[in-house]
């Protein structure tokens, strides 16, 4: 009986320690796992998780905050939206997709898009993102509502300069937006070890196209797309009245003469 008993501790003290033993691997397993996943990051100035920085002498870019220039800190107030994204705005310069040069927005300008029109957007903020960092650029839902919409775009671990985003009218009304005013949102996500830094320079706004002579021809259209057809609507009635002027003339040309 005495060697019965003693059997069955052993047997209890090994199953415990193999049960520990998995459990410290299982532990540690979920641990990797949670360091490998994505995570949304809050932005915030303040405190040991201060995650925004808004001077270069205060980025570090194996840090753990991204530089925001020209920053609208009213956005990072308590009281203000979420702040898991910060909403990107319209910056000094814009350029249709279908031309060569960009144009300057004046401080309090505004730019037009026609219906089915594109236009590449510079922010007016800066960003530098450290190597931790990964960006994604999204459409806002109020601007979506009205026919708007920017696509989604990604900015890697290391970029420094201004944004450009693309924005579409799709749809059947001219919409018109203020420089400085909000258009796309700016989210960040915690990056695991090992990205390569973006090391190829801010993008550039101009473009070099090829020649479109209808060009002219088809931003007229665009843009006086209603007159043109009310245009033709009114056209085609006069005709439509001088066919039928000219048929009953004829008509009662036959009949005096009979």
């Amino acid at each position: 009986m005495w060697l019965i008993y003693n059997l069955a501790d052993y047997v209890l003290d090994v199953e415990t320690e193999d049960l520990h033993k998995w459990r410290m691997r299982l532990s540690l397993s979920l641990s990797q796992q949670e360091e490998s996943f994505m995570s949304v990051v809050p932005l915030t100035f303040e405190g040991a998780s201060r995650s925004v920085v808004q001077r270069q002498d205060d980025f570090d870019v194996e840090g753990q905050a991204v530089l925001i220039g020209q920053i609208e800190v009213a956005q990072m107030q308590e009281g203000q939206a979420s702040n898991v994204s910060y909403d990107l705005r319209i910056g000094k310069k814009y350029r249709d997709h279908r031309k060569k040069d960009p144009k300057e927005i004046p401080t309090d300008g505004v730019i037009t898009l026609n219906p089915g029109s594109a236009i590449i957007i510079e922010t007016e903020e800066y960003v530098h993102l450290p190597r931790r960092l990964f960006g994604i650029i999204a459409p806002k839902v109020s601007l979506l509502e009205n026919g708007l919409s920017t696509t989604f775009s990604k900015v890697d671990p290391g970029y420094n300069g201004h944004l450009l985003i693309t924005l579409f009218n799709l749809g059947q009304t001219v919409r018109k937006l203020k420089r400085g005013s909000t258009f796309c949102s700016f989210t960040l996500f915690s990056v695991a070890d090992g990205a390569r830094l973006y090391e190829k320079g801010p993008k550039q706004i101009s473009a070099r196209l090829a020649s479109q002579p209808r060009a002219s021809l088809r931003e007229f259209l665009d843009t006086y797309h209603v007159g043109v057809m009310v245009a033709l609507i009114l056209a085609t009635l006069l005709l439509l009245f001088e066919h039928l002027a000219t048929f009953l003339w004829q008509i009662f040309h036959h009949a005096s003469a009979t």
